[in-house]
């Protein structure tokens, strides 16, 4: 059982580190683009009604597609990583949900993190993501 509630400890924290990363970098990007009120103005110029979510209540599917539909994030994850966020999704559920992730799941997430870093160090270092 304590194994167990490591490899969820880890795999939380990774989860964590991702998602609320991606929110990070929308909003820095978003802010410096539309300002303040970016949410609004993005909801109301796209979807052409007001946000139903705040947006930090937003799950990680809803946050994946900022980086498919606007320009100013379109360039920070490769297309290849981008299409492969949802590989994590049920893993993202289960996690939300207290399931123990299988060996299997807790690889895929592993893998998933660390290409996630790896771009995110790559276009820090060549100023990309500032």
């Amino acid at each position: 059982m304590l194994e167990q509630i490591n490899h969820m400890k880890i795999a939380y924290g990774q989860l964590y580190e991702i998602e609320n990363t991606l929110r990070l970098i929308i909003v820095s990007k978003m802010e410096a683009k539309y300002g303040a009120n970016w949410y609004y103005i993005i909801s109301l110029k796209v979807l052409r009604r007001r946000p139903s979510k705040e947006f930090l209540n937003l799950d990680l599917h809803e946050l994946i597609s900022f980086f498919r539909i606007y320009p100013e994030l379109t360039i920070i994850f490769p297309l290849k990583m981008i299409k492969s966020f949802p590989t994590i999704f049920p893993i993202r559920n289960k996690i939300a949900h207290c399931k123990y992730l299988n060996e299997y799941e807790l690889k895929e997430l592993n893998n998933f993190y660390h290409r996630f870093i790896n771009v995110l160090s790559s276009k820090k270092n060549s100023s990309q993501l500032s």
